[in-house]
């Protein structure tokens, strides 16, 4: 890849109470005129500046929105630190759920469904990772998943218990290298001094973290994450 541009573009990601997350993104450099990400080197007979431009604008807005999708799902599924006494529908005489699942109240997150979270995974992540991620936790007793429908409302499992996280995403810096017209990696650098290594991270010379993941076009036009980072 390394006769390809990369397109860089900044991610400003602040965590509140590790339950929140805002991005603010901008586009800082792109290839030259005379190369392009899709088709390597290339003349501007060869392919027009407009399809050039509308390629980079293509990966530039899929990895801008898989970024922040990948922290929201990972935030739901790993870090919410859901109140037993106050984020449940109360259950009779005070005893744990009979299925395992507590009845989440409305509001106590955005989505008013488990069709909706489910959504959200399905549009970030490919086929067999979003069967992982709905299906399976190592965050509850048994494997068992964090979330399943319940009476037309959102059932918590009753042993989800979130992971230790502590890192701020701030400031991070996104380089797309574009593979072929239907992959391109995204790589995330993180200062060293306030990052954890998680899934798709390496240590770079300069002692930042760089996380590495690739993001693929499937057959609906769509772009979407190999796996899960953080």
């Amino acid at each position: 890849m390394s006769n390809k541009p990369a397109l860089i573009v900044t991610v400003i990601v602040a965590a509140l109470a590790a339950v929140a997350v805002f991005f603010a993104i901008r586009v800082l450099g792109s290839g030259s005129p005379a190369s392009d990400p899709l088709h390597g080197e290339s003349t501007d007979s060869e392919i027009s500046t407009g399809d050039r431009r509308e390629y980079e604008s293509e990966i530039y807005d899929a990895a801008s929105r898989l970024v922040c999708s990948n922290y929201e799902v990972f935030k739901l599924f790993n870090l919410m630190p859901y109140d037993k006494n106050s984020h449940f529908e109360p259950e009779p005489y005070g005893n744990p759920p009979e299925d395992g699942y507590f009845t989440l109240l409305p509001g106590v997150i955005e989505y008013d469904s488990v069709d909706e979270i489910f959504e959200l995974v399905e549009a970030t992540f490919v086929k067999s990772v979003c069967e992982t991620i709905i299906a399976f936790s190592s965050l509850t007793s048994d494997g068992s998943p964090v979330y399943k429908e319940k009476d037309g409302k959102i059932g918590v499992n009753a042993s989800f218990s979130p992971m230790n996280y502590d890192l701020l995403w701030g400031n991070v810096e996104i380089t797309l290298s574009a593979v072929s017209d239907t992959e391109a990696v995204i790589n995330v650098r993180l200062q060293g001094s306030a990052a954890q290594t998680g899934r798709g991270a390496q240590e770079s010379q300069d002692g930042e973290i760089v996380k590495q993941m690739r993001m693929l076009k499937g057959t609906d036009g769509e772009w979407r994450l190999e796996n899960i980072f953080y």
